[in-house]
């Protein structure tokens, strides 16, 4: 239990720190970037996205297999990916061509970024085999991507002005830095190289679940993209990517959760580290819903000198109540996902039963939905000439009400795949502790903050939310035995 805990708060600690980069990132390439060029850049990630998710076809079979001791599947997913990884820039440049002809402009960018592509893919891989090793080592390669990523464009778009060029270069010297010790790590694991017409075949066999999987990541990646070809031009996307911040925070913090927790529910899991697992995601989830919801305004604030990105508060804060939705959704339904073990002695369509098939296909449903909502209302709006970010606000709510649903749909199954106490008792101690720590945030003024000059008015911020997050943990864990022992854990590691 104590290595459960271990691996969920270094995964967690990791990535704190890869918010802070990652914000660090953010601010340096909006700061330097136009809207339109900002805008373009949000549509190039969400391209590479869908493309290099692709691995994913083969590779997510990686962790459950290698953990159960097959780890002959690797070698056969390697070599797959290293043929995909040849063909993913053509793939990019391709689609780079059409968004070329739509606005006119920009193919060249997306041809550099093939290259990202390539590294990516190659990512997606590692990412999914290095899980099984230790789910730590996620953390610490995360963790190395992001401070490169930051120190990489600082000196090319910060020092050396060289703009979408300098931030698309700075994510490729990233992903080859974290390839490279992922890589060290399958080496030093002895994973065999090589191709084997059996795991092929398995492979083709179940590929229907991660290709549901896959469709699910392309259509919810196919937002901002979708954006851009619908308004036909990338400024309304700069909003957007800003606004729907809390998407990439908060569900992230509750995927580093989920990825630590997961090689124990595919071994040995047992009721008493499921339980652990979801007093403490909420507990840590739910401290940056709280965070981001007061300190809004200094937040949006830092991403452009001239603050036009608070008039998007409204649909930031319909993302963060979405986003704390969704973070419980993943943690949850990665329960019966990890102990499902029908994989192992059964293949093809006889895991159409399982949460294997069930989990994804809800999710590319949901994401159907919630794309359809947003994109046909910010259509409607651009033809009644409602313009800006009032255009935009359907996204969110279309989100808010599908993953309210995958939140309902998860815990049933859970619980009819796996007996746990959901921690009630948790949920409202963490509920007490977030209304004092806001509280106190506002009485200070922390939430009133808005970063004209960054070095001056920082200083501002920093006092509320240190007291904030200390107040958080204090109330919390004079509520919660359970968060006293986990409070215990963390002062155990320390020594």
């Amino acid at each position: 239990m104590f290595r459960v805990r271990y691996s969920i708060l270094i995964n967690y600690l990791s990535y704190l720190l890869h918010l802070a980069l990652s914000t660090i990132f953010t601010i340096i390439v909006a700061r330097k970037l136009s809207v339109t060029m900002f805008g373009l850049w949000a549509t190039i990630v969400g391209v590479d996205t869908i493309i290099s998710s692709m691995v994913y076809i083969w590779a997510w079979m990686n962790t459950r297999l290698y953990v159960r001791g097959v780890r002959e599947y690797i070698r056969t997913s390697f070599t797959l990916t290293t043929i995909y990884m040849f063909l993913s820039p053509i793939f990019m440049t391709i689609i780079g061509l059409a968004y070329s002809s739509i606005l006119g402009w920009g193919l060249e960018y997306f041809v550099l970024a093939g290259l990202s592509v390539v590294f990516n893919s190659l990512y997606v891989f590692l990412s999914n085999t290095v899980i099984g090793v230790q789910p730590y080592y996620l953390g610490y390669g995360n963790l190395l991507r992001d401070s490169v990523k930051v120190l990489a464009s600082y000196i090319t778009v910060y020092l050396l002005n060289m703009g979408l060029i300098g931030t698309i270069l700075s994510v490729i010297a990233s992903l080859l830095t974290v390839d490279v010790f992922f890589l060290i790590i399958v080496i030093r694991n002895r994973f065999p190289l090589g191709f084997s017409l059996e795991y092929f075949g398995r492979i083709l066999r179940n590929a229907y679940i991660p290709l549901i999987t896959l469709a699910y990541g392309i259509v919810a990646s196919l937002e901002k993209p979708l954006a851009t070809g619908i308004a036909r031009a990338t400024e309304i996307t700069a909003y957007l990517n800003v606004a729907s911040l809390p998407r990439n925070v908060i569900v992230l913090a509750g995927s580093s959760i989920g990825v630590s927790i997961m090689p124990r529910l595919l071994s040995e899991p047992s009721t008493g580290d499921i339980e652990d697992y979801l007093s403490i995601g909420i507990l840590l989830n739910n401290w940056v819903f709280v965070s981001l919801i007061v300190f809004s305004t200094p937040i949006l604030s830092l991403y452009n000198h001239n603050h036009i990105y608070l008039n998007a508060i409204i649909i930031y804060l319909l993302y963060c109540i979405d986003s704390i939705i969704l973070a419980y959704a993943y943690m949850i339904s990665t329960i019966p996902v990890g102990v499902e073990k029908k994989d192992l002695y059964e293949e093809g369509n006889a895991l159409v039963k399982t949460p294997l098939f069930k989990i994804p296909m809800y999710n590319l449903i949901r994401s159907v939905i919630a794309i359809s909502i947003g994109s046909i209302g910010l259509y409607i709006a651009l033809l009644n000439r409602v313009l800006g970010v009032k255009a935009l606000i359907l996204y969110p709510i279309g989100w808010l009400l599908a993953d309210a649903s995958f939140l309902i749909y998860s815990y049933r199954l859970a619980i009819k795949t796996v007996f746990f106490k959901f921690p009630w008792r948790e949920v409202l101690c963490v509920f007490l502790a977030s209304i004092t720590s806001a509280l106190l945030a506002i009485a200070l003024g922390g939430n009133r903050v808005v970063l004209d000059k960054f070095s001056e008015d920082i200083v501002r911020v920093i006092p509320p939310a240190l007291i904030h997050t200390v107040t958080y943990v204090l109330v919390s864990t004079i509520l919660s035995r359970k968060y006293r022992k986990l409070l215990f854990t963390v002062l155990k590691s320390i020594k």
